[in-house]
């Protein structure tokens, strides 16, 4: 990402301090005896010097114990002596602090105040660090012409990262924005647009811009960006519902809803924390009864989690106001015996198996379960129930398709066999005609008995 400059080590051009200073002899045989590696000698000349104002040993002596040079590294005393160097405009001084804001405390306030008064006075380093802090949004709004500006300064002076960056950016802002969906919002006086807009080298996210009277209310920007509108609770005042993600598959969308209040005409967001939508807004159960909109989503508490836990969340939206959410957890029907998730290490191994024995069809002989373990989705995977009549009679489950989280046995029975459950309460059957379990309901049980 950031192609800053974040190198603290120290090396004897550094410890020059500014040009054109008029040296003193104290300070030059502090010079002399640093060139030298003599660091004791240095610290005896330029300590009197840095009491007394001299910027230049201030940010030396800064150095020295920000480094451990002839002294025990000791950071607090390095950004004292910094802080009085920068204070009095030395360029060097203000850079440094500018880094250990930026990088290392990650105060991005403070680090955007040192380098914009070291890259005014034309530190190429600080100008570089400066274009990027406009370029990545750290601590500043987005601004391309800006950070431009400053990669422009440093490049003149030869900063060869200033240099690549202003190539990539001029590349990047070469390509317009692109509108890709604008629509006016039934029955109230805004509409909305998603363009595409560059944000990285190499790809084009999206924003979001709400419109009211030609001017812009509201905006959201993300990698991705779908928007539907519907009119959820009947009232002939359209919503729009949006789902933002930053793509791959660690987490699931963040869903929106905005709507214009009923009582009030101002645009309102709401963003559904608690929901756990992998498919966006196809995942959400919308009923509307009465004007008011339920709006139900089903989270399973995927990704990395081996505990099986499921819940509904809803939601009540009025046309003014979204109710905080009602939840139902479900209950699993209780299993004779099970594997579960919880049952493995959790390493996130795909090559430990879990087994348990159990006489499914009372013949006097046990069944072999078999089930491995997919860490990142917490999920069962490569299960098998091995019969000695029957071999594999777990096929219908692919077997490098994740099952589940558990996998058990229930009392009842049908067709002779025990049937097995599956999570809370999926039901599979065995089927005689084809001396197979399946999932209760699948299509495939169609012509099997």
């Amino acid at each position: 990402m950031k192609n800053l400059t974040v190198t603290l080590c120290l090396t004897i051009a550094v410890l020059l301090g500014s040009a054109g200073v008029s040296w003193s002899a104290d300070f030059q045989k502090g010079l002399t005896a640093a060139q030298s590696g003599d660091f004791a000698t240095a610290l005896r000349e330029w300590t009197p010097l840095a009491e007394q104002g001299n910027a230049d040993a201030q940010s030396n002596l800064g150095q020295m114990y920000d480094q451990g040079l002839g002294v025990s590294q000791d950071y607090k005393t390095a950004v004292k002596w910094y802080t009085l160097a920068a204070e009095q405009g030395n360029a060097d001084a203000q850079f440094t602090l500018g880094m250990m804001n930026d990088h290392e405390e990650e105060d991005y306030k403070t680090a955007l105040k040192w380098y914009t008064l070291a890259a005014e006075q034309g530190d190429a380093r600080a100008q570089n660090n400066l274009g990027s802090m406009y370029r990545y949004r750290q601590g500043v709004p987005q601004d391309y012409k800006t950070a431009m500006k400053w990669y422009r300064l440093a490049a003149e002076q030869g900063d060869v990262d200033a240099k690549s960056s202003l190539t990539v950016l001029a590349k990047r802002l070469s390509v317009d924005n692109k509108v890709i969906t604008k629509k006016k919002i039934f029955n109230t006086d805004l509409s909305f647009e998603i363009t595409k807009t560059p944000i990285e080298e190499n790809y084009m996210g999206k924003t979001i811009n709400f419109f009211r009277n030609g001017k812009i209310v509201l905006s959201k920007g993300d990698s991705y960006i779908s928007a539907n509108i519907s009119d959820i609770n009947d009232d002939q005042r359209e919503e729009v519902l949006v789902g933002m993600s930053d793509g791959g598959n660690c987490c699931a969308p963040d869903l929106y809803l905005y709507f214009v209040d009923t009582q009030t005409n101002e645009l309102k967001e709401v963003r559904f924390d608690e929901w756990q939508a992998w498919q966006g807004w196809d995942d959400v159960r919308i009923t509307t009864l009465d004007n008011i909109a339920t709006l139900t989503n089903t989270v399973n508490y995927d990704g990395h989690n081996p505990n099986l836990a499921r819940s509904d969340f809803s939601y009540e939206f009025d046309g003014s106001k979204v109710r905080l959410p009602t939840i139902k957890k479900y209950t699993k029907t209780p299993a004779l015996v099970e594997l579960k998730s919880t049952d493995f290490d959790q390493s996130n191994k795909l090559d430990e198996v879990q087994n348990l024995k159990f006489d499914l069809d009372s013949d006097g002989e046990d069944e072999e379960f078999s089930c491995g373990y997919w860490g990142r989705w917490g999920v069962l995977i490569g299960c098998t129930i091995i019969s000695n009549k029957y071999g594999n009679v777990l096929k219908f489950a692919p077997h490098n398709e994740p099952l589940g989280k558990r996998l058990g046995v229930l009392s009842e029975k049908k067709n002779g066999w025990h049937i097995l459950v599956v999570d809370f309460n999926e039901r599979w059957i065995f089927h005689s005609k084809v001396n197979q379990y399946r999932k209760e309901g699948n299509d495939f049980q169609k012509g099997v008995e």
